[in-house]
């Protein structure tokens, strides 16, 4: 589509990979690059809902679970930082002074069984 462009014309100037080659004018060259634009974002825009609505599904249940363990642990007779789900990972109780450390939670899309991601707070 356009001429190639050493290292050194790369750095002095950037925009130089879009220029048109001598066989294409500038117009046609836009209304390629628009259509292309066009076709990739409905294609992402699905990509991306579906990405949204699986990730929002699995803080859902993530959430719930949490509450759940939560409500199951017994009462602490300490005095604790208390247990919460703090709208991105579930803690537990704590003592003061202390740090807790807890993996990464299970909802988010880069999460790997095999791979250890801490929290701490």
């Amino acid at each position: 589509v356009g001429h190639l462009v050493g290292y050194q014309q790369l750095q002095e100037h950037p925009y130089a990979v879009l220029q048109p080659s001598r066989g294409m004018s500038q117009s046609h060259l836009l209304g390629v690059l628009f259509a292309l634009v066009l076709c990739l974002q409905g294609a992402s825009a699905q990509v991306l809902e579906y990405v949204y609505e699986y990730v929002y599904e699995s803080w859902k249940a993530y959430s719930e679970e949490c509450h759940r363990n939560m409500s199951l642990w017994p009462p602490s007779t300490d005095l604790v930082c208390n247990r919460t789900f703090d709208k991105y990972s579930c803690w537990p109780d704590a003592q003061l002074n202390s740090t807790v450390n807890v993996s990464c939670p299970w909802y988010l899309p880069w999460y790997d069984q095999g791979t250890v991601f801490i929290l701490g707070r």
